[in-house]
């Protein structure tokens, strides 16, 4: 899909892994391994492999975007794939804090127009 709609998908999907289960739990990976990576060398390598994946597929979809004309040449997706992943990491720990649902749902609804606003 268009880089919007990837986004969109991406983080919805992501909530509704962090909101399935009562209370919504957010996400093993950034709500619970950094606090762990810091005394267990194999979750802190985990961890970052983890990460370097997700920015990996979020720096293909800027890519991409970038290929078919629709974001700037000149922005640096690995940076704004960085950026995106963050929306992640926000979701995760904002379910977990105890946000609702409809509160995250907006937050992703003002995330991807930014991001994609970004490289017009």
């Amino acid at each position: 899909p268009d880089l919007a709609t990837a986004l969109e998908t991406a983080y919805l999907t992501a909530l509704g892994v962090y909101f399935s289960a009562e209370p919504p739990r957010g996400c093993f990976l950034f709500c619970t391994a950094p606090v762990e990576a810091i005394t267990h060398p194999e979750i802190f390598d985990d961890l970052n492999e983890l990460m370097r994946e997700i920015d990996c597929l979020f720096e293909t979809k800027f890519r991409e975007a970038q290929a078919n004309g629709r974001y700037a040449k000149d922005v640096d997706v690995k940076s704004v794939a960085r950026v995106a992943q963050g929306v992640l990491h926000t979701l995760a720990i904002r379910s977990r804090a105890g946000e609702s649902l409809a509160t995250l749902k907006k937050l992703v609804r003002t995330a991807v127009p930014m991001l994609c606003q970004y490289g017009q």
